[in-house]
């Protein structure tokens, strides 16, 4: 009888346990899920309030003053592939943006640019109707890259990573463009 109570007891003890692992697994799995849904909105707003210094870090061209209209990022996968889409009103910075970007490309752009943006579909694909007045920046970003202010060596690769900026002088809007596959 005695052995009996023990193993009762055994089981007893067993059981707690089995709870108490599958109640600690559950929360741990709770804040596991939770924490990346937690931190989506702070990141957004951070790297949303970013892209202004990004453009002025890359292409010199300060936008301080104008409003993000719309902001899209794709990125984020296992090797950081996507696409970064953002549209910049700057009707209250024109004169500004006018005098800083001399030394940017006039447009229409280079071939290969306007048939990957306009011939490709990309354009169309994160609504960017074809901008006839205004000016563009380019930068490849690719590792094999040998001069990233051209893009000449674009579709020489297996892989594109590249910033483009076109800056429409007749609705005074700047797209920011960055495609990493």
């Amino acid at each position: 009888m005695e052995q009996k109570n023990f193993q009762d007891g055994s089981k007893a003890m067993t059981m707690k346990k089995v709870l108490s692992f599958i109640v600690q697994f559950s929360v741990i799995t709770l804040v596991a899920c939770a924490m990346p849904i937690a931190m989506i909105a702070p990141i957004a707003r951070i790297t949303e309030l970013s892209h202004p210094k990004y453009v002025q870090k890359l292409s010199g061209l300060n936008i301080s003053g104008s409003t993000i209209v719309s902001a899209r990022d794709t990125h984020g996968g296992f090797h950081g592939d996507g696409e970064l889409i953002v549209t910049f009103d700057c009707a209250q910075i024109a004169d500004s943006i006018a005098s800083q970007i001399a030394d940017w490309n006039p447009l229409p752009m280079t071939d290969n640019l306007q048939n990957l943006m306009y011939g490709g579909g990309l354009a169309d694909k994160f609504g960017i109707s074809e901008v006839t007045n205004g000016y563009y920046f380019f930068w490849d970003r690719h590792s094999e890259c040998t001069d990233p202010t051209s893009d000449s060596e674009l579709n020489d690769r297996s892989s594109w990573n590249f910033t483009l900026m076109i800056y429409d002088a007749d609705h005074s809007q700047l797209y920011l463009f960055e495609l990493d596959t």
